[in-house]
């Protein structure tokens, strides 16, 4: 039992140390730009290594937004939990998110030229946007709503 424990803990490193470095080559090359082979090389691992933590470019893709739209959920829940007017509270968390990814050179990366299309078919298919968003909106049934 301890042993498989090691194992998810490891690969829950491996994992994290691969999205750090594609966040890396994000704001280095681009968003579109970079590709497995990349990430593979700048890791220090085969691309059949790196398959087996991420299917493909948009798995990798999508697994970074999303761990970055929890990381910025959570620190942003409790402060719109604490404005009582929905739309206020909605209009404060939207300008908050935009301000962090303006300042995070990995996050503002998906919004450059080449890179947009990325960002945008992300948003309008992740289950952890809605959850986002369900969160701004202090509507958690939302949450279990959302794919």
């Amino acid at each position: 039992m301890a042993g498989r424990a090691l194992v998810r803990e490891y690969n829950e490193i491996a994992a994290e140390r691969i999205l750090d470095v594609a966040a890396r080559l994000f704001v280095e090359r681009g968003v579109a730009a970079v590709g497995m082979g990349d990430v593979a090389k700048a890791v220090g691992c085969s691309r059949a290594t790196l398959y087996r933590y991420f299917d493909g470019r948009e798995a990798l893709r999508g697994a970074y937004v999303h761990r970055e739209a929890r990381r910025i959920e959570q620190e942003l829940a409790a402060d719109a939990a604490t404005i009582r007017d929905p739309a206020a509270r909605v209009v404060e968390s939207v300008l908050e998110t935009l301000r962090r990814v303006r300042r995070d050179p990995a996050l503002a990366a998906w919004f450059a030229p080449g890179d947009a299309g990325s960002a945008s078919a992300l948003a309008q298919s992740s289950g952890i946007i809605a959850s986002m968003v369900a969160t701004f909106l202090g509507d958690p049934d939302a949450r279990r709503r959302s794919p």
